[in-house]
């Protein structure tokens, strides 16, 4: 089979859909944290705790996640549907017997975003490795529905379950872990690297491979048909240098009087001068590098078994890694930061308005927010992916503009929840930075995994995905100590909410715009880096 049959694609692709769609409950921990904490007896000087566990099985453990899904993503899936039954069954039993243990629920959540990293990983690896030709596009897709998936667990809870709990739990529980048991049944990995003629460019699409001009010692062609053919030959090899460094220095050389190009390209004497080809070699050459005009118009053949060959360590310590995970952190940080704030802030904004008019319903606007960040995210990972694609295949750019644009908006959302009139505070801004924020965040992850596969090949995709992911920890470990720093300052002894409106939380987004700042700063450092390599090459 020299290509993938389109029963084989529609299979995976819609099985990497619901395996990750199934994935996306860690994001539903604000729907049933506060019934759970209760519940059990926790107090709440250890939410944050009990909370930084889900990040930990999602980041920390995310890299066991990503070897599970290198060696086969079918594994990943088994172990992590496991994982999610697991978890979702301590939860169940912990709410049911009011089980006061804090060791417990840690657990469970760890487990709870084991399994959901391990699912996603899974469909990310799927549909990028499966779809090259549409990466960016097919890639987008899988991490949309994860990012989804909160919005939609947690509207089906609410409508259904009414507040039970007891029975949320129970739902997840066979909903989630049957979901991602699916891939076991559909999730595959088609080699491209057996499949004969198909090579390819991590720029565009697959390519034969090109034609590397060799010296030939036994042709020998004469001045006179050099003189002849010049023009002709120059005019293919200037173009077709463009594309090859191995016709760059024939260009040049052809530019020289007659009598030296012959010295290089041919001879017409007996002494030890070596003729590299024959003019027709030379033609032919040209000719076939002209083909792959249109596919590489930034002249890189780059294929699939020239990154694959790059070991897990080699990819990890290269420049463009670190300067990736140093992105990652930041942006990743920010918009889960936001995502646990969000809460805090919508209080700290009610607190300060007078609602002597009328009832402000603050659970409701908590919940809304957090509908209106999952549909934004949906949003944003599903048109970044689109858009990237488009970047390349139209525009001949780089993808990681998408990600400069998510960075972009993040600093507009921080610029726009602390611009509020402290003598007519409103809920206004808040919802338009959830939006903000929630598109910026998916906009990230929906673009770049697909850069990351186009850096470093598929082979170690999962796992040097899941070790840039764990610089989050840091950054949401920072953001969210200097949150806590904000609010201790503005809330009043004896006082168990920040009633100060945007100064209970506005140097926290002060910092949070000037990290997104430094974040396009690196951004636009890798895309002038990236465009002068182009232009030397």
């Amino acid at each position: 089979m020299s290509q993938p049959s389109s029963s084989f694609l529609l299979r995976t692709f819609i099985g990497s859909n619901i395996v990750t769609l199934g994935s996306g409950t860690p994001y539903l921990y604000s729907y049933y944290a506060p019934q759970l904490l209760s519940r059990c007896n926790i107090p709440i000087d250890y939410s944050s705790n009990i909370a930084l566990s889900l990040t930990i099985g999602s980041s920390l453990l995310g890299m066991l996640a990503g070897v599970l899904v290198d060696i086969n993503p079918r594994l990943a899936t088994l172990v992590g549907s496991i994982a999610t039954f697991i978890a979702y069954g301590t939860l169940y039993l912990c709410y049911k017997n009011a089980i006061s243990s804090t060791l417990l629920l840690s657990f469970a959540l760890a487990l709870v975003g084991f399994g959901a990293i391990s699912g996603l990983y899974a469909g990310m690896k799927v549909c990028t490795t499966n779809f090259p030709n549409h990466r960016g596009t097919a890639g987008a897709c899988p991490v949309s529905l994860y990012g989804l998936s909160g919005l939609l667990f947690s509207t089906i809870c609410r409508n259904v379950f009414k507040g039970n709990i007891e029975a949320v739990f129970l739902f997840l529980l066979i909903t989630c872990s049957s979901m991602s048991l699916v891939g076991v049944f559909t999730l595959d990995i088609f080699d491209f690297k057996k499949a004969e003629g198909w090579k390819y460019s991590s720029k565009v699409e697959y390519l034969e491979e090109p034609v590397i001009i060799k010296p030939d010692q036994d042709m020998i062609v004469s001045d006179s048909d050099n003189y002849n053919n010049k023009d002709h030959a120059h005019s293919k090899i200037e173009s077709a240098s463009k594309f090859s460094p191995e016709l760059n220095s024939y260009a040049a050389d052809i530019d020289r009087t007659p009598r030296d190009s012959a010295a290089y390209l041919t001879s017409d004497t007996l002494d030890n001068r070596s003729p590299l080809l024959t003019q027709s070699q030379i033609s032919r050459s040209a000719d076939t590098l002209l083909k792959y005009k249109d596919a590489t118009k930034n002249g890189t053949f780059t294929k699939i078994e020239e990154l694959d060959e790059q070991t897990l360590w080699e990819c990890i310590m290269s420049p463009k890694f670190i300067l990736y995970f140093i992105i990652i952190g930041i942006l990743q940080g920010i918009g889960q930061t936001y995502i646990y704030s969000v809460g805090f802030i919508v209080q700290a904004q009610v607190n300060s308005m007078d609602q002597s008019d009328e009832l402000i319903d603050t659970a409701t606007i908590q919940a809304t927010q957090v509908a209106i960040v999952s549909l934004c995210s949906f949003f944003g990972r599903l048109s970044s992916g689109f858009f990237s694609d488009l970047l390349v295949k139209k525009l001949n750019s780089q993808r990681i503009w998408a990600i400069f644009a998510g960075a972009s908006f993040m600093i507009i959302g921080s610029a726009n929840i602390i611009a509020v009139d402290p003598s007519h505070p409103t809920l206004n801004n808040v919802y338009t930075s959830s939006m903000i924020f929630g598109y910026a965040f998916g906009a990230v992850f929906g673009a770049f995994p697909s850069i990351v596969a186009d850096s470093f090949g598929t082979k170690n995709f999962s796992k040097v995905w899941g070790i840039c992911t764990t610089g989050c920890m840091i950054t949401i470990k920072f953001f969210t100590s200097v949150l806590a720093h904000n609010l201790a300052r503005y809330t009043q002894p004896g006082e168990s909410t920040c009633q100060a409106g945007a100064k209970c939380y506005g140097h926290t987004f002060q910092v949070i715009e000037m990290s997104a700042f430094v974040g396009c700063i690196l951004i636009l450092f890798i895309i002038g880096t990236t465009y002068k390599k182009a232009k030397r090459n």
